[in-house]
């Protein structure tokens, strides 16, 4: 899964798109709106937005999880899709990491700054976190923009020079890089 969304397509055709925002799962179906009930599987009219997958659901129960399992199976017997009976379920369960541990193999995004919704400290303590600064009163938001994603490129070199120095490198070049 990518970090925005799971996309299935069949023939280079959109079936489906799994999204997770925040508790809920969010489902984009190729389903045409008008042929089923709001009042049942309450969802939602996406088609001005994205007429590819114009029916798109919030799963946030299991009753709403068992309608979305129904408008799949429907979409699944319109495309003329079997289900595999030789598909074999294995359990794809990872172990628990913590979110340092995460963001050091590149599985999740650390965002610092104003717009830090998941981690407020830094994966190592002992490197301050950067704070842009503006010296007028009028605030460019490309410039503001700019100096938080230059502060986080800052901040990752910050922790990867760290990081190798507690490994035993003491000199770190840049040998067959992009030559910067």
């Amino acid at each position: 899964m990518s970090f925005a969304n799971e996309t299935f397509k069949k023939a280079k055709v959109h079936i489906s798109k799994l999204n997770v925002k925040g508790k809920s799962l969010t489902v984009e179906l190729a389903l045409n709106p008008e042929n089923y009930s709001i009042q049942k599987y309450h969802f939602i009219d996406n088609s001005a937005k994205n007429p590819e997958l114009p029916m798109m659901m919030k799963v946030r129960s299991e009753r709403s999880l068992r309608y979305c399992l129904e408008l799949i199976e429907e979409q699944m017997r319109v495309l003329g899709l079997e289900k595999d009976d030789t598909y074999i379920a294995q359990d794809f369960t990872m172990p628990y990491e913590t979110t340092e541990e995460l963001a050091k193999r590149g599985i999740v995004k650390v965002i610092y700054g104003e717009a830090a919704p998941m981690v407020s400290t830094p994966a190592i303590p002992s490197v301050e976190t950067p704070q842009p600064t503006v010296q007028s009163t009028y605030e460019d938001p490309l410039q503001s923009s700019l100096m938080r994603a230059l502060a986080a490129v800052d901040m990752a070199d910050r922790m990867a020079l760290e990081q190798a120095e507690r490994c035993g490198y003491d000199q770190i070049t840049d040998e067959g890089g992009d030559g910067e």
